[in-house]
């Protein structure tokens, strides 16, 4: 006799454990759009460096002495204000080709957007005009200004997903999940990572009445440059709230493994004319944990059609991230 294993809409972000079965079709559209406003918490419109002379060794003078000659003690100030957008339409196809086995793919069609604006300074603090963007020495041009402004529209990285059943009751359900996303996104315009990566997670989920709650555990592997790979930790529920209405909730994180490969610079130590440290940025160094939150709805429609909608929020700071991610969709199963 056939078993009823769920009776919510399910989760949006996260997984749980059940199958489609042998046969059947889910189909999903879905839009998702953020602007990006921080990096590592340091707003995006306001982010600072500041660029050192190097060590110049003079004939007659030590050697790793910076500061020394004082032209060494010049400084270029940059101040970055830019901001970077996304709009993200995927579509969405999964078969059961078994009872207990899903096979699919997604494939997300990209708009990314920049815009920038930076100005430099150069700070002459050795009190001579030997450094200059322009001009002359008695009418130097210590200011400089560059913009950039920039789309580009086309297909991302495609994934595949294999999707396994290993256990599964009228409460209780384990199952084991693999995914590959493929470097079919063009990187030089931000489409795409630009390599392959993978990520293996396990399922577990539950129901009890209404409430479906669900854990995922797995690692990634991130062939990007600058990516680390990661622990991917996500637990949440789905709560059927009316017969054509499911909340979901989900804690989605994610925890780099290694040496970070994204290393901001070292402070600057000078040694003349006085001892001291230059912080060259104001962006911090640490790791790139992610911890977002979302929380969305599911619609059930007379014609089987079920509306998604759900809001994302980051609740630490960790690399490239925006104040909010919003995404909106429609999802069949047949």
């Amino acid at each position: 006799m056939p078993v009823r294993t769920s009776t919510s809409g399910g989760p949006i972000f996260a997984e749980r454990a059940q199958t489609l079965g042998r046969g059947r079709w889910f189909l999903g559209v879905g839009f998702t759009a953020m602007d990006f406003t921080r990096l590592r918490g340091v707003p995006l419109n306001h982010i600072t460096l500041t660029l050192p002379h190097t060590d110049v060794q003079l004939p007659g003078t030590p050697p790793n002495v910076l500061g020394d000659q004082a032209f060494e003690n010049d400084l270029i100030d940059v101040n970055i204000d830019m901001n970077v957008s996304l709009i993200v339409a995927s579509l969405s196809a999964t078969v059961g080709v078994v009872d207990g086995v899903d096979i699919g793919v997604t494939v997300p069609f990209v708009h990314t957007s920049v815009l920038g604006h930076s100005t430099a300074q150069i700070i002459l603090a050795g009190g001579d005009t030997l450094h200059r963007f322009a001009g002359t020495g008695t009418n130097p041009v210590l200011t400089s200004a560059a913009s950039v402004n920039g789309s580009a529209t086309g297909i991302g990285d495609v994934e595949g997903r294999l999707k396994i059943n290993l256990a599964q009751t009228d409460r209780f359900g384990v199952a084991f999940l693999g995914t590959a996303r493929f470097p079919t996104g063009d990187d030089g315009n931000l489409l795409g990572s630009g390599r392959f990566s993978g990520r293996a997670l396990g399922v577990v989920s539950a129901r009890f009445g209404a409430f479906n709650p669900h854990l995922n555990v797995g690692y990634t592997v991130r062939d990007a440059f600058g990516q680390n790979n990661s622990v991917e930790a996500n637990a949440g529920f789905d709560q059927l709230v009316a017969p054509w209405a499911t909340m979901a909730f989900d804690l989605l994180s994610s925890w780099q493994v290694g040496t970070p490969e994204v290393q901001v610079p070292l402070p600057i130590h000078y040694q003349a004319p006085v001892v001291r440290s230059l912080v060259v940025t104001d962006i911090p160094r640490g790791r790139d944990n992610a911890l977002n939150m979302a929380i969305g709805f599911k619609f059930a429609t007379k014609k089987g059609i079920q509306i998604v909608t759900d809001a994302l929020f980051p609740l630490r700071d960790a690399g490239l991230q925006p104040e909010l991610m919003w995404t909106v969709g429609l999802e069949y199963t047949f």
